[in-house]
């Protein structure tokens, strides 16, 4: 039986947080603990449903997520990339970019599977004029990727109940876990170990201890939902105006387009940089201080179907703005223009 009174902790924290009388984010957004530990309630909530029968039921994924997001199915789930069997479908938009959601609809439709969007990469990217996260029976978020704001993810699920489990899940969570997360996460972000060298060891051995607990730590911080809050529509004021100059920039030289023009908001931005450049592209643009690195990236869209290229992929957040884009321009425009 699920208990539906909240803590007074946990019900002061969106009080004080989002203003008196609310408890949503946006479309009905729960905030949680992190984008991990969305994923471990998601999983959680559809085991006591009986959807995932136990630890060796099958969901299908794409290949390119990172191995701790695998890892945090492995308690209620087993990930398989192929979609033989499987009652589950795991939609992943990469860098925020959006899957081919009509092919993937008609797909888990057809299979009655239920269909979880991965919006850890995307906080306002849409297809087809609708918003990601809205297409599936359930989706998290990782807002905290976007914007510093400790450890802070967001969950949303088309089951009514879902939002009584979740409440009254993180109402019984213990806040010792929340402390430690959301330290790790601000040591990362002021970069303690460029810092403090010696400290190496053991911050290595702290993240990965941190990483294995992320998906058992559901209480969002306090602080953390406030600097979301606050920054948010900065942010994706910034990073769609930076994606707009890359775009209108590089029109002609190959690089985005594979990439849509309107109606993203990247995590980053994956560049059609042709397969002999890519390592002389990198090379320069880590010479004026902007991080850049290969990656493959899905230009189909399709987890049925994905043809995977190389790419340079580039940050295109708020702190590029102004000259850190001047340097990144210049860079393409020398190798192609």
């Amino acid at each position: 039986m699920i208990n539906l009174e909240l803590k007074p902790k946990y019900s002061e924290i969106f009080r004080s947080a989002i203003g008196p009388g609310k408890t949503t984010y946006e479309d009905n957004i729960r905030f949680v603990g992190s984008g991990k530990a969305a994923i471990g309630l998601i999983l959680q909530y559809m085991t006591l449903k009986g959807i995932l029968d136990y630890k060796m039921s099958p969901i299908f994924v794409p290949p390119w997520m990172g191995t701790w997001v695998y890892a945090s199915f492995l308690p209620y789930a087993f990930p398989v990339l192929e979609p033989n069997d499987t009652k589950v479908i795991w939609c992943y938009h990469q860098y925020g970019f959006p899957q081919d959601m009509d092919r993937l609809r008609d797909f888990a439709d057809s299979r009655k599977m239920i269909v979880i969007e991965d919006c850890a990469h995307t906080c306002d990217s849409k297809y087809n004029n609708q918003s990601l996260g809205t297409f599936g029976d359930f989706s998290l978020y990782s807002f905290s990727k976007f914007y510093f704001s400790f450890a802070l993810g967001g969950v949303w699920g088309r089951d009514a109940d879902f939002f009584s489990f979740v409440e009254d899940t993180i109402s019984k969570s213990p806040s010792t876990l929340r402390f430690i997360t959301n330290t790790f996460k601000f040591f990362d972000t002021i970069k303690f170990i460029r810092r403090f060298p010696l400290f190496a060891n053991l911050m290595d051995a702290g993240r990965e201890m941190n990483y294995a607990i992320y998906y058992r730590q559901p209480i969002p911080g306090k602080w953390g939902i406030r600097l979301w809050l606050k920054a948010k529509n900065q942010e994706k004021k910034m990073r769609h105006k930076n994606y707009s100059l890359l775009w209108e920039e590089t029109i002609g030289w190959g690089l985005c387009d594979h990439l849509e023009e309107n109606g993203v908001i990247p995590y980053a931005v994956p560049l059609a940089v042709p397969n002999q450049k890519v390592a002389k592209v990198i090379r320069e643009l880590n010479s004026v201080n902007i991080w850049a690195g290969f990656r493959r990236f899905d230009v189909a869209r399709c987890m049925f179907e994905p043809d995977y290229q190389k790419c340079v992929l580039v940050p295109i957040h708020s702190g590029m703005t102004g000259a850190p884009m001047a340097k990144l321009l210049d860079v393409l425009k020398r190798n192609f223009s």
